[in-house]
């Protein structure tokens, strides 16, 4: 049991157990329900048939199949923020490492930075954003116009020269 389990909810944890706990009563039978969504995919053993003094048996008990219950449909990250939490790990990671292998990393980052192909891909990626940000912007103000005066609100200052 977590530590964080509140007294409530303990006296109803044992309430429940007290349940299972109780003697067998043939006049009135336990039956316990699992809360979870499932369904009864097929019969594990062939039914038998009602008798004299007991009733029809069917038996689906290992034919339980758990049904996942359907994902609540989220729109796709595009504000950057998985760039910005993977940002923030690789600090915490960075933060973790001794200060002569940060400064290791910071020379080899000033050397590879000034390589023509990192350049050359920093420009790429810099022109893929603008371009990402543009059709985004468009799409927005396609799917509702009225949307146009907030973003255009939210654009970025131009920095001065």
């Amino acid at each position: 049991m977590a530590p964080t389990s509140s007294a409530e909810f303990v006296a109803a944890l044992e309430d429940v157990l007290a349940v299972y706990a109780r003697p067998v009563d043939p006049v009135r039978p336990l039956v316990c329900l699992d809360e979870c969504t499932k369904q009864l995919t097929r019969e594990v053993r062939a039914p038998q048939a009602a008798a004299p003094g007991r009733a029809a048996r069917i038996c689906f008990v290992a034919s339980l199949r758990a049904q996942q219950p359907e994902e609540p449909r989220q729109a796709p990250v595009l504000d950057g923020s998985d760039i910005s939490r993977e940002l923030h790990e690789r600090q915490v990671k960075l933060d973790a490492l001794p200060q002569a292998e940060r400064d290791l990393l910071q020379a080899a980052y000033v050397k590879a930075a000034e390589d023509p192909a990192v350049k050359a891909a920093a420009e790429k990626r810099q022109e893929a954003i603008d371009a990402f940000q543009a059709a985004l912007r468009k799409s927005m103000v396609t799917a509702d116009p009225s949307v146009e005066p907030l973003l255009d609100r939210m654009a970025p200052i131009a920095p001065q020269e």
